[in-house]
């Protein structure tokens, strides 16, 4: 039997071609030209606002280029990267088959920040393994990975998800979509938010849910979250100095949805 098993909440984009590595470069917030083909790179695509529209997972070999995302974001995505690619020569394409492994060895590139998961696109004998994919989401939330939902895209600058600390973030590679945004923040130090978890008792909160103090102020918001026994646990972008073991509120119009900020 197969060591890999499906991560059905993940597809898959793969871009060729000539100019494929210098489109990723000017497009992505990591550094592409750099990746090392043994492992996968968190990156993040922006608006010119700074704003990230799409969290991955980068891999790099010669003239490809493939990334990882939410399965919900391939379609739209692979759309909307081919607006930007008039005159380079790359070609776009997707699959739904990504393929999750723990100690894969040498068959398969590692995650560049937690060597003991692998990650495969396209391969056949993949299998059904609904704890396996379970157990690879809880890694993602103890790791900080920021999925981003519909609801979250487009809404937060990639130092308050994270990606600096990930290695999903060069200030040296040169010019992408958002940069001098990214960048000004960056040197004038002024992040007013960051990624911590929240756990919650009771129930599950939606991506996108607003999270308040008890004061009713505004803490942050949701980005994924994932079932606990009868609670949930997630990822939430939070104030930038709100203290371990916070209160929040989950604002869902719900009792019992009261949580706290896990750092």
């Amino acid at each position: 039997m197969s060591n890999f098993f499906k991560l059905e909440h993940l597809g898959a984009l793969t871009l060729s071609g000539p100019d494929a590595v210098t489109y990723a470069q000017a497009q992505f917030t990591n550094d592409i030209a750099a990746i090392d083909v043994n492992h996968w790179y968190p990156g993040a695509w922006c608006d010119p606002s700074g704003r990230v529209l799409a969290v991955m997972l980068a891999g790099r070999r010669e003239e490809h280029v493939a990334l990882v995302v939410p399965a919900w974001q391939v379609d739209a995505l692979l759309e909307r990267l081919k607006m930007y690619a008039i005159g380079r020569k790359v070609d776009f394409s997707s699959s739904a088959d990504v393929c999750g492994c723990r100690d894969a060895g040498e068959s398969a590139s590692s995650l560049s920040y937690d060597s003991r998961r692998s990650l495969l696109i396209g391969r056949a004998d993949c299998r059904d393994d609904s704890d396996e994919q379970a157990r690879w989401k809880l890694d993602d939330l103890e790791a900080r990975f920021p999925w981003l939902s519909p609801d979250s895209a487009g809404r937060h600058l990639p130092q308050s998800l994270g990606m600096e600390g990930l290695g999903g973030l060069s200030y040296t590679k040169g010019c992408f979509p958002g940069q001098e945004v990214i960048a000004r923040v960056h040197y004038r130090g002024k992040v007013g938010y960051r990624v911590v978890q929240v756990r919650f008792d009771t129930g599950t909160v939606a991506p996108g849910t607003t999270l308040r103090h008890e004061d009713g102020s505004r803490a942050g918001e949701m980005l994924w979250s994932l079932p606990t026994g009868s609670g949930s646990a997630g990822l939430a972008v939070i104030a930038v100095g709100t203290e371990d073991g916070t209160p929040v509120l989950a604002e869902s119009g719900r009792d019992g949805l009261s949580g706290r900020v896990s750092l």
